[in-house]
């Protein structure tokens, strides 16, 4: 991606030093993003574009125009190869609160620059045979595959990093996304327990990934995942504060770290990081507020909770379970038995584990699902399932 001189013509000096430090500080922000390399096309010294037609390369363009009292940021990015438009937006910058909206105004920005680029990329991608894509775009096919929380997409996501890492075993992207895969797979895989030989395993790409960048903020927050996983929590807040001070700036690491930060009893951090990234997006996808749905439980919001529940549907197939005992916590008996009882039948559909699909076999894989540090937070799950009359009061906090 390239960053081209701001068209700043008309502006006065003292404004056009602040657009330039704006423009400055965009670039910042969006180097921290692992999916890219930034160039500064301002500098005379700056790299040329790869003459390859099969390497993206977009370009972001602006032109500054004085008010009253603001200026007026006009901001585009192009597909510099097809000279399509991919996204634009217009922005005021006020003197009164400059800096402030500077900050407000570069995050939106990286944002959208995040999520147009990933998916017109990904969309030229889908159209390609795997062996005929690059590693970063194979990479990006498996990471759009992970998305789908199916078991078929799963296994081919697994195989598309498998093969990477075979290849190009410094691609670091690649150890990451398998460690985060594997750190899922009990969950997405209704019946599938917890297996400590896949946790080590785990901990290693993880370790790996984080080795080869260790400014990747992705490669730090699967790190904390995998420690949190293998109940290590005070390394795996560590590496989720880590990830988060890399790229304050992207969605996905401030969901993350906040749900990790969530299970690892730290309560006030996930709260903050979660609201972060409620106001960086303006429309939440339904996989955000499944992610929701865990934070705002252990954090004794349930109205939250229910409310993330209904707005995830299933995406995740044991959101039920969560919605099931926070309507409970809340009083809603009726309601919480129709969930509970909705949530094993949806599981009882996709049962994959060896054992019968029986009730306690579906509440015991639920239970032993997730790395929640506090026995306290992990009874009251438990406690609103035991108060719909489930047979659960045998099974104990950090089983596996």
């Amino acid at each position: 991606m390239s960053v081209e001189a701001f068209d700043i013509a008309g502006l006065s000096n003292t404004k056009a030093k602040l657009i330039q430090s704006f423009r400055h500080e965009l670039i910042a922000c969006l180097v921290r993003f692992r999916e890219w390399y930034v160039r500064d096309k301002a500098q005379p010294t700056a790299a040329q574009a790869p003459d390859d037609s099969a390497v993206p390369e977009y370009t972001v363009q602006a032109s500054a125009s004085e008010g009253e009292d603001a200026v007026r940021l006009i901001v585009t990015l192009r597909d510099a190869r097809s000279g399509v438009y991919v996204w634009g937006d217009r922005y005021q910058l006020t003197l009164a609160n400059w800096f402030e909206a500077q900050q407000a105004i570069v995050r939106r920005m990286a944002l959208g620059l995040n999520v147009n680029v990933s998916a017109e990329r990904l969309a030229q991608v889908s159209r390609n045979a795997d062996t005929a894509l690059d590693n970063y775009d194979r990479w990006l096919r498996g990471e759009g595959l992970i998305a789908n929380y199916t078991e078929a997409d799963w296994q081919h996501a697994a195989e598309i990093f498998r093969t990477i890492i075979s290849e190009v075993p410094e691609f670091s992207p690649a150890y990451s996304s398998l460690a985060r895969l594997y750190n899922s797979v009990h969950l997405v895989y209704p019946g599938i327990h917890r297996d400590r030989e896949r946790e080590q395993v785990t901990l290693d790409l993880a370790k790996t990934a984080a080795r080869l960048d260790p400014i990747d903020s992705r490669a730090q927050l699967c790190l904390g995942w995998s420690y949190a996983m293998a109940k290590q929590y005070d390394q795996a807040e560590v590496n989720l504060a880590l990830a988060y001070q890399l790229n304050e700036n992207d969605p996905w690491t401030l969901i993350s770290s906040a749900h990790g930060f969530a299970f690892c009893g730290q309560h006030e951090h996930a709260h903050d990081i979660a609201e972060q990234a409620l106001r960086l997006l303006l429309v939440p996808s339904q996989v955000h507020w499944g992610y929701q749905v865990g934070i705002r439980f252990l954090l004794g919001d349930y109205e939250g909770c229910v409310e993330a529940a209904n707005r995830a549907d299933t995406i995740i197939s044991n959101l039920p379970g969560w919605n099931a005992s926070a309507l409970f916590h809340l009083g809603r008996h009726n309601e919480a038995v129709t969930e509970a009882q909705r949530f094993i039948e949806l599981i009882r559909r996709r049962w994959l584990g060896s054992e019968p699909p029986t009730d306690e076999a579906i509440l015991g894989w639920f239970l032993h699902l997730f790395p929640i540090k506090n026995k306290e937070d992990w009874e009251r799950l438990r406690a609103g399932l035991a108060g719909l009359g489930l047979s659960v009061g045998h099974f104990i906090h950090h089983a596996w």
